[in-house]
C-alpha cells in the first residue's frame, strides 16, 4: 500500500488539491438538508464542526485555534451513517466491525489509523481513493468532501477519543 504514495500524487494530495479546487470554484457538498455549515451543510468556508469550541493550550483560557474533534463527531457524521451498513452484523464485510462507538474506536485505532499521520492511515487512504478503484469506501458512494475532511483532521489531531 505504501507503494502507491511513493509512485504518484498521494490520495491525501489529490484530496485537499480537489477539495481546494471545489472551495475555489464555489461548488458545496451534496448534502443540501443539513443546516447550514455544519458537516454536510450548504457551506463549506465554515464548517460549525471546526468552531464548536477550540483546544486550549494553557491554563490561561486563550484559544488556540485547533478544533475540538472527537471520535463522537467521527462516528456521528461519517461512520455510522456511512459505513455501518457494511460493517455490522453477522456478515460484517471484511471482517471490520463498526457496530458501536467505543468498538469501532478500538478497532480503528488498532488497525486502520495511524494518531497524527493521515496518509499511513488505512482509514483515510480507502475514502480517498478514485471512484473507479474497487476499494474505495464506501463503495460506488464517494464521501463528501466536507466528511473526507472530518476524518483526515481527526487523524491528523492524533484521533482523539
Amino acid at each position: 500500500m505504501r507503494a502507491c504514495f511513493k509512485t504518484r500524487m498521494s490520495a491525501l494530495s489529490r484530496m485537499v488539491l480537489i477539495t481546494g479546487l471545489m472551495v475555489s470554484w464555489g461548488c458545496s457538498s451534496k448534502q443540501g438538508d443539513a443546516p447550514e455549515g455544519s458537516p454536510g451543510g450548504g457551506s463549506t468556508e465554515n464548517p460549525a464542526w471546526r468552531d464548536s469550541g477550540t483546544a486550549e493550550g494553557s491554563d490561561s483560557g486563550q484559544e488556540t485555534g485547533v478544533p475540538l474533534l472527537n471520535f463522537s463527531l467521527v462516528f456521528a457524521e461519517v461512520i455510522g451513517p456511512s459505513c455501518r451498513g457494511c460493517h455490522s452484523g453477522q456478515a460484517a464485510a471484511g471482517d471490520l466491525r463498526l457496530e458501536t462507538e467505543s468498538d469501532s474506536f478500538v478497532t480503528l485505532l488498532a488497525d486502520y489509523v495511524v494518531p497524527g499521520d493521515p496518509e499511513a492511515s488505512i482509514l483515510v487512504s480507502r475514502i480517498v481513493l478514485d471512484v473507479e478503484d474497487d476499494s474505495l469506501m464506501p463503495p460506488r458512494a464517494p464521501l463528501t468532501a466536507t466528511k473526507v475532511s472530518i476524518v483526515v483532521d481527526w487523524v491528523d489531531a492524533g484521533a482523539p477519543e
